[in-house]
């Protein structure tokens, strides 16, 4: 599983009309930083609904550069990134976590 190196941007929003959480978290090992989207299931669990990657290089992404994607989407790579649901609720618990520690 991944950790959490540093969380940033906490905030409350609303997805589809549902409330949800949203941070831009850094993990431990990873150059880039993502913005992860996450509410609680009916079960109580924790669940990331989207994970996104940030590549923005600003030498390159100053202007409209169709050819460069600066944002990722890895929320379909979830199966690669949590082996089952209690570790992404770990995942999800460590930025709430991180977050009440600073």
């Amino acid at each position: 599983m991944y950790s959490v190196a540093s969380v940033e941007d906490l905030r409350k929003v609303e997805q589809n009309g549902n409330p949800c959480m949203q941070a831009i978290i850094k993990l431990e090992g990873q150059e880039h930083p993502y913005a992860v989207l996450f509410q609680k299931s009916s079960e109580g669990a924790y669940e990331v609904l989207n994970l996104y990657r940030n590549e923005a290089d600003y030498k390159v992404d100053w202007y409209d550069n169709s050819l460069h994607q600066a944002y990722v989407n890895v929320a379909d790579q979830k199966q690669h990134l949590f082996q089952n649901r209690e570790e992404e609720n770990q995942f999800v618990e460590q930025i709430l976590n991180f977050q009440n520690k600073g």
